[in-house]
């Protein structure tokens, strides 16, 4: 029945997983009471919809029309027609009023069904029939954003390319390498600037408000996206040869801030939607990663508190911080190159989880996060500002825990090779021998003694 529902109210089956709850059963006489219902303000559970099943009866019944009201738009269900031998189905949104006329003859059987979004990362709209629409028009704005490169990205996602193709890409200029180099990755982020004013030490999800939170509510139930919060400084490029320039906050076509000197922003934390700091940074050109609508000045909107803001060399903190969006399909490579130590923790926090569900998306993210090693194993093991075999110890405690074999056999073949000769990975301590031994005595089903320097 759900996807039959799904069909008919065009629901965007991609994003949404949507199940029916049965919640009453309600037969009607002549007489009785009406069944009715309206819009409430709080709709709890994830509960979206309401299904009416009319079953079969016999001598079927007269009167009865189902009325749903949307807007002041009226649809009226007249489903006494055959109703002796028909049955009907009848969906309609919680926003909706709903009431049913009497029944003057027969009797009319029913199931009433809520209908539940299973996966919906945040409250269900009380509009949401606008949500929908809003939730569809991005899916399809974002498309072709999605789906540059697409040759490149599913290389990219190739968790294991052998030594010989990699050396082939390489002579071809293709390399796995510039598959996760910075400007492939940086083209995927997109970010907004906030409408409210946050104060810089309580941003968080839970805190937003006004257009921030509908835009939020929509992009996070993007399933194809990761959304995140961000603390940043606009980096202000110096202009030669000219004064200071002065932002003046009015509606001139001539004043304010030019195309080519937005500069760009400078991110030092995210926040991910559990409101978690994670350690990542990178600049962003703001002409070509920010996204607003094109007939304002983005530098303008940040600062139209101030009546007059000197522009010259420098760094100014963004009060109002940022909402900064990728392809969800990316969120490894980008944490491997912009914050490699916060994937580690993040993915510790999920393997501890009793739920299989986490530890499926930890074996996912560990194949993708061994597949950057091995494509730039100095980049991962000589600026990831941990320890010196760190690295090393946590990813073959992830292979022995996850009994993740193949990854790491591969992993042991990365330590093995002579990338740099300054920095050349191998065994770094006691703990990582350790390590290694307890993987190979898993594989092999027989414990090894403890190995000691």
């Amino acid at each position: 029945m759900a996807s039959l529902v799904a069909c008919h109210l065009q629901l965007p089956t991609k994003l949404m997983d949507v199940k029916t709850e049965l919640q009453r059963l309600i037969i009607l006489e002549p007489g009785g009471q009406c069944f009715f219902s309206h819009c409430t303000s709080c709709i709890a559970n994830n509960k979206f919809g309401t299904v009416v099943l009319q079953l079969p009866v016999e001598g079927g019944y007269e009167g009865g029309h189902l009325n749903v009201e949307y807007k002041r738009k009226k649809t009226v269900f007249e489903n006494h027609v055959s109703s002796d031998k028909n049955s009907y189905i009848s969906a309609f949104y919680n926003c909706c009023e709903k009431f049913m006329d009497p029944i003057t003859k027969g009797h009319k059987l029913i199931l009433v069904f809520d209908l539940i979004w299973t996966n919906a990362k945040t409250a269900i709209p009380n509009n949401f029939p606008v949500f929908l629409t809003a939730l569809k028009v991005i899916k399809q704005v974002l498309k072709p954003w999605l789906h540059q490169n697409g040759a490149n990205l599913e290389m990219l996602l190739d968790p294991y390319p052998s030594t010989r193709e990699i050396q082939e890409k390489s002579s071809e200029g293709n390399t796995s390498v510039h598959l996760y180099s910075n400007w492939i990755l940086k083209e995927k982020i997109l970010f907004f600037i906030l409408k409210e004013n946050y104060e810089e030490k309580s941003l968080a999800f839970e805190v937003l408000r006004g257009q921030d939170k509908v835009l939020v509510e929509i992009l996070v139930n993007c399933d194809f996206l990761d959304v995140h919060l961000a603390k940043a400084n606009h980096i202000i490029p110096k202009i030669k040869n000219e004064e200071p320039l002065y932002v003046e906050c009015c509606e001139s076509e001539n004043q304010g801030i030019g195309e080519g000197h937005l500069g760009s922003i400078e991110i030092s934390t995210l926040i991910d939607f559990n409101d978690v700091p994670r350690n990542l940074s990178f600049e962003l050109a703001w002409d070509k990663h920010f996204v607003g609508l094109i007939q304002s000045n983005p530098v303008k909107e940040v600062y139209s508190e101030n009546r007059e803001v000197k522009v010259e060399l420098g760094k100014r903190n963004l009060h109002h911080g940022v909402l900064v969006i990728w392809p969800k399909h990316l969120s490894v490579p980008i944490y491997c190159r912009f914050g490699l130590h916060s994937l580690l923790i993040r993915m510790g926090h999920m393997n501890s989880s009793a739920k299989w569900e986490a530890r499926q998306s930890v074996r996912s993210d560990l194949r993708q996060l061994v597949s950057f090693c091995r494509a730039e194993p100095q980049r991962a093991w000589t600026t990831s500002d941990l320890g010196r075999g760190e690295l090393t110890l946590r990813l073959l405690r992830f292979c022995t825990s996850l009994q993740a074999f193949e990854e790491g056999f591969q992993l042991l073949k990365i330590l093995g090779s002579d990338f740099d000769s300054e920095n050349f990975e191998g065994i770094q301590n006691d703990q990582v021998a350790q390590a290694i031994a307890d993987f190979v005595s898993q594989i092999t089903g027989k414990p090894l003694f403890n190995f000691k320097f």
